[in-house]
């Protein structure tokens, strides 16, 4: 599956291919957020949580870039 087959799914179909392929990769915290990041095919997906009320807050799928910049260093892919 590719980025963009992925983004063409409904979010809830987007959930069900990122439990069931998902790889976690790494945890990120920041003041007011927390971010789990996943390897899913050939791309990522971020997963965005308030710290204070524990919510999902996004979905973040990607291939690269600014995203990513947060786990420099962290990750060994």
């Amino acid at each position: 599956m590719t980025l963009e087959n992925f983004l063409s799914l409904t979010t809830e179909k987007q959930w069900d291919e990122l439990w069931d392929n998902g790889t976690h990769l790494n945890n990120y915290s920041s003041i007011d957020c927390k971010f789990t990041l996943y390897a899913l095919h050939k791309f990522f997906v971020e997963i965005e949580l308030c710290v204070e009320t524990e919510k999902i807050l996004g979905l973040h799928p990607f291939g690269h870039g600014q995203r990513m910049e947060k786990y420099a260093g962290e990750i060994i892919i």
